[in-house]
């Protein structure tokens, strides 16, 4: 998986050009090993970076679909998500998260992208005993707990995504999530 970011839609039609000749951007070597490959365009709606990268970072990419308005998604995500990603983060295991939105969402397979990136595999060991504890802090809160009695109502989770060593960093020369390189294009 990879993420790339445009500085503007010159930048994006550019990348769609190159992609016409080599699917995702792959030489003809790597296409040769590749079973599939999509390509979506999505706007970032919410993230949260580490003040310092984890050295051995590992991931969970968890795709969702609505059955609200993105818009309602998006307050649902700030009101009972964050605070569960919060609580993980002040836990010690989740470094940061991004939150990415379909741009287009007809017949796509998912309409939102949480993309969990963990301090590293002995913290994302940890994933299901953080949960339950953040879940049990959290039900104080009225409001959090109400919207937590709702969650099946609001997004069904698809088929979860387990990469390993993806997203490199600004210190390896390539392009990063959110930063300002575009690898050429």
């Amino acid at each position: 998986m990879a993420v790339l970011s445009f500085r503007d839609g010159a930048a994006a039609a550019r990348w769609k050009g190159v992609e016409a000749l080599q699917p995702a951007g792959l030489p003809a070597s790597a296409q040769s090993i590749v079973s599939a490959a999509s390509t979506y365009p999505v706007d970032l709606a919410r993230s949260a970076d580490p003040a310092t990268p984890p050295d051995e970072p590992a991931y969970i990419v968890i795709p969702y679909s609505f059955t609200v308005t993105p818009a309602e998604y998006i307050q649902y995500f700030d009101n009972y998500v964050r605070p569960r990603l919060q609580g993980w983060n002040r836990s010690g295991v989740l470094a940061s998260y991004t939150l990415y939105l379909q741009h287009y969402t007809a017949a796509r397979p998912w309409d939102g992208l949480l993309v969990l990136e963990y301090k590293d595999d002995a913290a994302l060991g940890q994933r299901e005993k953080v949960v339950a504890q953040v879940r049990q802090e959290l039900q104080n809160d009225a409001k959090w707990k109400a919207l937590a009695d709702s969650e099946q109502s609001i997004r069904t989770e698809r088929k979860r995504l387990s990469p390993t060593n993806w997203f490199p960093r600004t210190s390896d020369g390539l392009v990063c999530r959110g930063g300002p390189a575009e690898a050429g294009i």
